[in-house]
């Protein structure tokens, strides 16, 4: 009987299994997964969170499932052979002419096998899914059931080139050749086209968009409290404003002209002599004693 993906644990304790997208947007395979598999640069996005990309694991593997790739579920070679059959024809026809993966039925599913890089002191504890009988398997691992799981068979192919490139005496040599020439035969696609003509068209994009920036700037009328704004930006840039630019000496007669006169300054001497004039005080000198 086929197990699922949530029927196997690095514990003999099975809890509630959780969720974990398999691929990663940033996964560094990605780029010659999308040219091979009939997708553009980036388009894999829109597949993330889709259910072909979700598995329901036990937590003990999540982080060796989609960070630390120490294990993976690997399909049979039958669907493998229509993979590379798919990867190689789309990598000899033009890139308009691929055909995408998620719309061959013959791929859309499979029966895995488990690929593990744990050593002789991992074990692996697997539950049947209908009498939840727990058993052990040690390294290498070659005991382990078959399993049915939720996961595209691209992606989980995918999923497994870092695994079975690092690790060249695990039995799957048939992955591990469509990983290899994966990554030799590998051609660049450009990004999807958007929809929108002003993104895409790139005779008129720099002549649109600068005529709708010059127009904005014509029709835009300063609000009531931006005429110190007006005036800063005429001061600072004058050639934009239209103003004449004047040289430095020019800007110092000019200064020199709108400054206020000055007040004289008053000295002591004046005040005295607007008052008629100080007296001084003569202090009466007494008589020294004899």
């Amino acid at each position: 009987m086929l197990h699922r993906a949530q029927d196997v644990s690095l514990s003999p304790l099975f809890t509630e299994p959780i969720e974990v997208r398999l691929i990663d947007p940033n996964s560094v395979n990605l780029r010659y997964f999308e040219c091979f598999a009939g997708l553009w640069e980036g388009e894999f996005w829109e597949y993330f969170n889709l259910p072909l990309n979700k598995l329901q694991v036990q937590p003990s593997l999540r982080h060796y499932l989609s960070g630390m790739s120490a294990l993976t579920f690997v399909p049979c070679d039958s669907v493998l052979r229509r993979i590379f059959d798919l990867y190689k024809r789309n990598s000899q026809c033009q890139a308009t002419a691929r055909e995408r993966f998620d719309e061959i039925s013959d791929i859309s599913t499979s029966v895995y096998q488990v690929a593990a890089k744990f050593g002789s002191h991992t074990r692996l504890f697997t539950r049947h899914p209908t009498t939840h009988i727990v058993t052990e398997h040690k390294y290498p691992f070659t005991s382990l059931p078959e399993f049915a799981v939720s996961v595209h068979p691209c992606l989980a192919h995918l999923a497994s080139t870092t695994l079975l490139g690092i690790n060249a005496n695990l039995p799957f040599s048939l992955a591990q050749e469509i990983g290899l020439f994966t990554l030799q035969k590998y051609f660049f696609v450009a990004r999807a086209h958007s929809p929108c003509p002003s993104l895409t068209d790139a005779s008129t994009e720099s002549g649109s968009s600068l005529e709708s920036i010059s127009s904005v700037r014509s029709t835009r009328q300063p609000a009531p409290g931006d005429s110190k704004d007006v005036k800063l930006i005429a001061s600072k840039f004058p050639r934009r404003t239209g103003q004449p630019v004047l040289g430095v000496r020019q800007k110092d007669a000019i200064a020199e002209e709108q400054r206020p006169t000055k007040r004289p300054r008053v000295a002591f001497k004046d005040v005295l002599q607007a008052r008629g004039g100080a007296k001084k005080r003569v202090l009466s000198q007494r008589g020294a004693w004899r």
